[in-house]
């Protein structure tokens, strides 16, 4: 790789006796150097990414090369132009894959080198992922292609790289085998590749629901009689066969006999009678089968004695608790009334019947006991609930932040490397003592050799007097090498220190010698943010963070000295130390963000795993309980790294009835729960109370218990009951979780007391104290706080009410333990799986890093876990 069309006259110069000695090859300035071309010497495999270790050397006439002389200056041309990127050092580092041409030149001898060197650029450490999706809409149960491309982070396709599929959100309905996704829940996705230490661009999925395969309804209010002119709606939930709501289907509904239609659904009946309302679903449906639901309005002209007309009985209220609002409700016969209290205080009746009262609301279900007296004493009464919130968690969505995992510095790293792996720089630490660090850089300095291709350093009256060529053979990182991990704003910051590098080289030429030469340290230093990004935690170097430190070089050549050692320390010194804290800094960097990333990506709830089964209240079976998450915050500081997590509880729905989705209490929900221990688990109440709204949407809180189920019964009791509301879960000042029930239809067959089964409706706020059972919640203490229940008679003795009160109590002590019991099986505990790239160093691939040995604490409305952090 030479040219020799030119031919140049080197004057070189040099001191007297007693000076340095000769440069470039004379002891004699008149003695003429004649340098006919340039050679470029350069590796022929790099990394994008990687510094290119290229020398030009001049040759002579007789063939023989040469360094360039001092304050000679070399150019250098890279074909194709955009492939390399100049570094603040001056040293070029390669960007694009592909064959890249190098040749030297130098202007200012007139010399250039008419055949470059070759080099091999191949792409670098997948750095980013794009998806696409093939179509981008199906119809649930249909099935897409997924295409993933990697690239490194000069913009390089990688195509050895196996990214992991993932949709965001993520259901435990919606599956991928291979490149291939079929999606059964309905909604809009963003489909990612993801690969360790890569960010991810993610492609939009539209799924739509498939036809309708099912129809429930329900009656709005849910009365078991009517009055005559009350106004009735019916509720439709039309579903496919994967239970995804079809918001659009078309639901003609009649009622036979007729009654007065006010719009859509709604019904109102001027006469007493029994009325069959039919909703059936146009086509086309699934498998074209007929889709009709039923329900019978009973109308007494007599109907309730008293009537909870706004909020009804049921209802749903979105406003913020805490608000005053009217409430309406009438009394259907004033002959013999003499008072009418609401909640204890009297209220005057107008003359058609109709009452009002301010009342201020609470969160959760207001309950508002309406009692009136005849003149014979005799009292009718009526309990009417309403559930009153402004925030809601529907089925269909992840609730965020509901769950919070706090994790100290002692986390990150505990300073002690002889504990076991209960920290993230254990596993740094692990990894940086690997062979892989000295493979790496094996590999990366045998492709730069020669170090320094052969060429004359010395000549004596134009007789060229010492010839070297240096030739990398062998490395050892002989340490002690530590990492460690200090929490900062916004991230993570890493310190790496290496210490004892050596490298074994061979000198030739002149003479012929192998030895050592050995840095006595290096450091490397870095920040990797922390964000949220495509749905998970991300782990990424802050740009301009790096910085690479090289310690001092000492040499070891048995029989060497003088101007050979003085050739191998300033290649050392220069060009050798730029290519060793290239691979340093490169390896640190990749290996140590595709280990954070992994390990944080990771994170993720298996306590509980995707769904469930909570068996049913009368034993008939069990409702399936679907249980996803998401992440939803991560923010770093120098005392924690607190990451949030939200939740999504659903259920295959047994009714139509109307709800906003679980009711949340008002304020932050995310809890950063600070304390000595190295990590915390704080459960927001909201996590209950959406696996109870999930149950009972599955119809959990819809079911006939009798002596067999409950015990200590007569023979032949039994009660049948309907709930109209969703349960709701407060947890109290006093550390007892509050379960509230309330519009409780229930149909009581109790022969010891009433020939024919009796209507009652039924509330209740029942507490339980909460206690840590290994790693779930145990509730015991069951109390009935509030007990709120009327029925249809006009009145009760004390010794019916007495057995009717102690049937209810055992009745509810059942439905609540069972509930709180059943409705979270595990405690959602965040923990990290080590990935399994991590088993070639010896790590426990698969292992779950997480808290360990918790406490339960208290801190409304969290349940709030502390302990250590290790592997589990």
């Amino acid at each position: 790789m030479c040219a020799w069309t030119l031919f140049v006259v080197l004057a070189i110069t040099g001191p007297g006796c007693g000076g340095e000695g000769p440069r470039g090859g004379s002891d004699d300035a008149s003695v003429p150097l004649v340098a006919t071309g340039v050679e470029t010497v350069a590796p022929e495999r790099v990394i994008a990414g990687q510094m290119l270790a290229i020398t030009c050397v001049l040759v002579d006439a007789a063939g023989e090369t040469f360094s360039l002389p001092e304050g000679t200056t070399a150019g250098l041309r890279f074909v194709p132009e955009g492939s390399v990127a100049r570094q603040d050092d001056g040293s070029w580092i390669a960007t694009r894959a592909g064959a890249l041409e190098v040749a030297c030149s130098v202007p200012s001898l007139g010399v250039i080198d008419d055949v470059p060197a070759i080099v091999e650029v191949v792409p670098g450490a997948p750095a980013s992922t794009v998806a696409r999706v093939t179509p981008d809409s199906i119809t649930a149960g249909e099935s897409f292609e997924t295409r993933c491309d990697v690239f490194d982070a000069y913009g390089n396709l990688v195509v050895d790289a196996t990214p992991t599929l993932r949709a965001d959100p993520a259901s435990e309905a919606n599956t991928f085998e291979g490149t291939t996704g079929t999606f059964q829940r309905a909604g809009r996705f963003d489909v990612h590749c993801d690969l360790d230490g890569a960010t991810s661009r993610g492609a939009e999925l539209e799924v739509v629901p498939a036809l309708p395969a099912s129809l429930l309804i329900s009656r709005v209010p849910e009365q078991p009689v009517y009055a005559i002119g009350q106004v009735i709606a019916i509720e439709r939930l039309v579903a496919d066969r994967f239970g995804n709501t079809i918001t659009d289907a078309r639901v003609p509904t009649v009622s036979a006999p007729e009654g007065q239609t006010l719009g859509d659904a709604r019904f109102r009946y001027l006469a007493d009678g029994r009325y069959t309302v039919t909703a059936t679903v146009e086509p086309p449906t699934q498998d074209d089968a007929p889709l009709t639901a039923t329900t019978e309005i009973v109308v007494d002209g007599n109907g309730p004695a008293i009537g909870c007309d706004a909020p009804l009985d049921g209802a749903i209220l979105d406003i913020a608790p805490g608000s005053p609002i009217t409430f309406r409700g009438s009394v259907s016969d004033l002959t013999g009334v003499t008072e009418l209290r609401v909640g204890g205080t009297v209220v005057p009746v107008e003359a058609d019947g109709t009452f009002t009262t301010e009342i201020t609301t609470r969160y959760g279900i207001n309950f508002v006991d309406v009692a009136a007296v005849d003149g014979n004493a005799r009292e009718a009464s009526r309990t009417c609930a309403f559930l009153v919130a402004n925030a809601w968690a529907p089925d269909t969505d992840t609730l965020s932040d509901t769950i919070a995992l706090r994790l100290a510095q002692e986390a990150f790293d505990d300073g002690s490397r002889s504990d076991g792996l209960d920290s993230l720089a254990d596993i740094l630490h692990t990894v940086l003592n690997s062979q892989g660090l000295r493979d790496t850089l094996h590999s990366s300095l045998l492709a730069a050799n020669p170090l320094k291709p052969r060429s004359c350093d010395q000549r004596i009256l134009r007789v060229c007097v010492l010839t070297t060529e240096v030739t990398y053979l062998d490395s050892e990182i002989n340490g002690p090498n530590t990492a460690s991990l200090t929490l900062v704003d916004g991230g993570l910051r890493a310190n790496v220190h290496i210490e004892n590098l050596r490298a074994r080289v061979r000198i030739q030429g002149t003479l012929d010698s192998t030895g050592w030469v050995t840095f006595r340290s290096a450091d490397v230093s870095l920040i990797f943010d922390t964000t949220l990004a495509s749905g998970r935690p991300r782990v990424t170097v802050r740009p301009g963070s790096v910085n690479v430190t090289m310690g001092s070089i000492s040499t070891d050549f048995s029989g060497l000295s003088g101007a050979i050692i003085d050739i191998v320390a300033g290649l050392f010194n220069g060009t050798v130390r730029n290519l060793i804290s290239g691979v340093l800094r490169d390896w640190v960097t990749n290996n140590f963000d595709g280990i954070l990333d992994g390990v944080l990506g990771g994170l993720d709830i298996s306590s509980l795993g995707t769904s469930f089964s909570v068996p049913r209240l009368d034993g008939s079976g069990a409702i399936p309980l679907s249980f996803g998450v998401g992440f939803s915050s991560l923010g770093s500081a120098p005392a924690r790294m607190l990451f949030g997590i939200g939740t999504r509880f659903s259920a295959p729905a047994a009714h139509a009835r109307p709800t906003l989705g679980a009711p949340v209490q008002q304020g932050a929900r995310i809890l950063d729960a600070s304390g000595s221990s190295a990590a915390s688990v704080a459960v927001h109440e909201a996590v209950l109370t959406q696996a109870l709204h999930a149950l009972w949407r599955g119809g959990f809180f819809d079911a006939t218990l009798g002596a067999g189920t409950l015990g200590g019964l007569p023979e032949g009791v039994s009660a049948t009951m309907s709930t109209a509301l969703p349960p709701v879960l407060v947890l109290r000042s006093d550390g007892r979780a509050e379960l509230q029930l309330g519009a409780i239809t229930m149909e009581l067959t109790y022969p010891e007391l009433f020939s024919e089964p009796v209507t009652i409706t039924l509330g209740a706020r029942a507490s339980m104290a909460v206690a840590l059972a290994g790693e779930d919640l145990a509730f015991s203490d069951f109390r009935i706080d509030e007990l709120f229940f009327s029925t249809e008679l006009t009145s009760l003795d004390a010794g019916t009410r007495d057995t009717i009160e102690r049937f209810l109590g055992r009745l509810l002590q059942r439905v609540v333990s069972s509930a709180l019991t059943d409705a979270l099986p595990a405690i959602p505990i965040p923990t990290f799986t080590l990935p399994a790239s991590l088993g070639v160093y010896g790590l426990p691939a698969g292992a779950q890093l997480g808290i360990t040995s918790p406490t339960l604490a208290t801190q409304p409305p969290h349940f709030v876990l502390r302990g250590g952090f290790a592997v589990r």
